[in-house]
């Protein structure tokens, strides 16, 4: 029987890092995973197989732009050199959309990026990391664009996490009817794909000999919105959200682009629920799963 291959994941230590390495270790894959600074270290290994590249920097990128160029592309151009993966899986992000607001996108949609836009800096560095996979790896390379990753578990980072750990807080409490201030414009939508699902998914494009370059990961084409997602939060929980968007928040929100799956939908994976769905099904049973 023919073994299965390695795999490095770079980034093993963060939120989605974590969930792939125990789903490889479950799938008897042996996982290579170098803390932050030991990267060099796999140039002595035989083998690395699959290279999944999940490092990167989200919420501190505009406060360090070095960095941030250093995790999306610096470390990535090292390894990249030195490395001879079976298959590199580069983590982007659907937020290279955002500059089409409103827009029907594919991932063979051009992206609109300004180096004048501080904003930008966060999407230029993963772009440049995507062309560079795309350049170095060729038909080896696969760019999973992320929309924002959920999970219920206690150290899950993001904004709809954080809004079930206070509920569920306030529900063990058992103090009556739940209020809570949600920091935030109702209007605001975004996209959204449950870790597990992500997993998968990340998993299938390894192991796929032949798959369009460039595949967008979400549930659902249609962004929601804080709106609907607080209403199906309130019948969930019995609680009352309200929201206090914060005095920088521009008065006219952009639209998130409508998302064409074909290529998601291309991989050997379950469809992944719609977030509202997904919801209703972990939370609306008196003990949550």
């Amino acid at each position: 029987m023919r073994s299965l291959p390695p795999a490095t994941v770079i980034g093993a230590s963060g939120y989605v890092g974590r969930a792939l390495v125990e789903a490889l270790h479950r799938r008897g894959r042996t996982v290579l995973a170098p803390g932050r600074g030991q990267e060099a270290e796999l140039r002595e290994a035989a083998e690395v197989g699959d290279l999944f590249y999940c490092a990167g920097l989200t919420a501190d990128y505009a406060r360090q732009p070095a960095a941030t160029a250093e995790a999306h592309l610096g470390l990535l151009s090292r390894l990249l050199e030195w490395l001879r993966p079976r298959r590199v899986v580069y983590l982007s992000s659907t937020r290279l959309f955002d500059s089409r607001p409103g827009e029907p996108v594919s991932d063979s949609t051009p992206l609109l990026l300004d180096p004048l836009n501080p904003r930008h800096l966060y999407d230029l560095t993963k772009a440049a990391g995507e062309s560079l996979c795309l350049a170095m790896a060729g038909e080896r390379a696969r760019i999973a664009r992320l929309s924002c990753i959920w999970s219920g578990e206690d150290d899950a980072p993001g904004f709809l996490p954080g809004l079930l750990r206070q509920l569920l807080a306030q529900q063990a409490n058992g103090d009556g009817p739940r209020r809570l201030v949600i920091p935030s414009h109702p209007d605001l939508a975004r996209h959204y794909m449950h870790r597990q699902d992500l997993v998968e998914a990340l998993l299938a494009l390894a192991e796929r000999d032949e798959h369009p370059p460039i595949t967008s990961l979400t549930s659902e084409p249609e962004a929601v919105t804080n709106a609907a997602l607080a209403a199906c939060l309130e019948r969930l929980f019995a609680a009352k959200l309200r929201f206090a968007p914060p005095p920088s928040t521009p008065v006219l929100l952009p639209v998130p682009p409508r998302l064409d799956l074909s290529h998601q939908m291309q991989l050997p994976i379950r469809p992944p629920q719609p977030l509202l769905h997904h919801l209703k099904a972990l939370f609306s049973t008196p003990h949550h799963s």
